[in-house]
């Protein structure tokens, strides 16, 4: 039995299945836009790692880039305190965008800029209404808006309730009725 069987029969009994694959690959490394199996098998990248990697696996510039600043600080959370890395892009950015932008928000996935979004539109308008106008594309979305559903449940418990509402776009008569219940709601807070 090769190495790759034996990884695909382990993960078949203790990874969750809840992510599906499109293939049964095992990758070992991986270098440039080919992912290799343990057996040494090249296997053409056509997702650039979902979009992370565009400049091909384990690039040079990017890995001595990640050794550098593993060597100096490996993870610090812009919610404790500010970093030098995070305040240098930034300062970069400013030179890239016009004027008007002159604000940024970083994060590290969809579904937490969201969650952000969700939060900084609350604390601007102060007031606790949230319409969602679609179907989430990703998991992490999901999971996000069942969070929001589920904190509007028990909206009495916390500090600035949240009134959560998910809308399929061609439901306009719950809409209409839905935006004059979260008007009267916004009016009383």
């Amino acid at each position: 039995m090769g190495e790759s069987k034996k990884w695909v029969d382990f993960a078949a009994k203790h990874l969750c299945p809840g992510v599906g694959r499109i293939s049964d690959f095992v990758f070992a490394r991986g270098s440039g836009s080919r992912l290799f199996t343990p057996e040494g098998k090249a296997i053409l990248d056509f997702t650039a790692g979902i979009g992370v990697t565009n400049t091909g696996h384990c690039h040079p510039t990017v890995v001595e880039a990640v050794r550098q600043q593993a060597g100096t600080i490996t993870h610090a959370q812009v919610n404790l305190g500010l970093n030098e890395p995070l305040l240098k892009l930034t300062e970069r950015l400013l030179g890239f965008v016009p004027q008007s932008l002159s604000r940024f928000f970083f994060w590290n996935s969809g579904a937490e800029a969201v969650e952000a979004a969700v939060k900084v539109a609350r604390m601007h308008t102060r007031r606790p209404g949230v319409v969602s106008f679609q179907v989430p594309f990703k998991v992490g979305e999901y999971s996000l808006l069942r969070v929001l559903i589920f904190w509007s449940a028990f909206s009495a418990l916390i500090y600035f309730p949240l009134n959560f509402s998910a809308v399929v776009m061609q439901d306009s008569a719950y809409l209409r009725y839905r935006t004059r219940m979260l008007r009267a709601c916004c009016r009383s807070v």
